[in-house]
């Protein structure tokens, strides 16, 4: 199973690499906002030329389908029912993306949104990315909520691949 959210991406100013034994990301009722049971990840945009390492290929499969984009910060969910999990992003500067709010004003874009409306899928996949030069350096702030039940098992298992200063980490929860 990949690794849990480190506590101590809390403190850090960049990715590192996690603890052996870090706790996973709790998964509660519907409609409840989930944090880690640690403080939230903050992540440090970072530099670099050459191009970032592609998503793995579950990640890269839907976000194909879903014609998500990459970027200098790129934030994956993944998940394994028809249930609606949402996920969100605060940035350096304080402002949220999700659902509701689907951009922010320096280029932040939440491009796919799915099981909200329309139809649901068993391979869904969300996508937050900033793309390149226009990621606020600082620290971000990753939450996945459990929006809505359709149907799909609780609890809603997920991933989430982050994409920072050209390094690639995945979450699970």
């Amino acid at each position: 199973a990949p690794p849990a959210l480190p506590a101590s991406l809390a403190e850090s100013k960049s990715v590192q690499a996690p603890p052996a034994a870090a706790p996973a990301l709790p998964l509660g009722s519907p409609g409840t906002p989930q944090a880690p049971a640690a403080p939230p990840p903050l992540l440090a945009t970072g530099g670099g030329t050459s191009p970032p390492p592609p998503p793995p290929p579950e990640f890269a499969t839907r976000l194909a389908m879903a014609g998500g984009k990459t970027g200098a910060v790129q934030l994956t969910l993944i998940w394994f029912n028809v249930n609606d999990l949402d996920l969100h992003c605060i940035d350096p500067r304080g402002q949220e993306i999700y659902y509701a709010r689907p951009r922010t004003a320096d280029g932040g874009m939440l491009d796919v949104d799915m099981n909200g409306a329309g139809p649901a899928t068993n391979r869904p996949v969300e996508n937050i990315y900033w793309p390149k030069g226009a990621a606020p350096m600082g620290k971000y702030r990753v939450f996945v909520n459990h929006y809505a039940n359709h149907g799909g098992g609780d609890p809603t298992t997920f991933k989430v691949n982050v994409l920072v200063g050209g390094t690639r980490r995945e979450f699970s929860g």
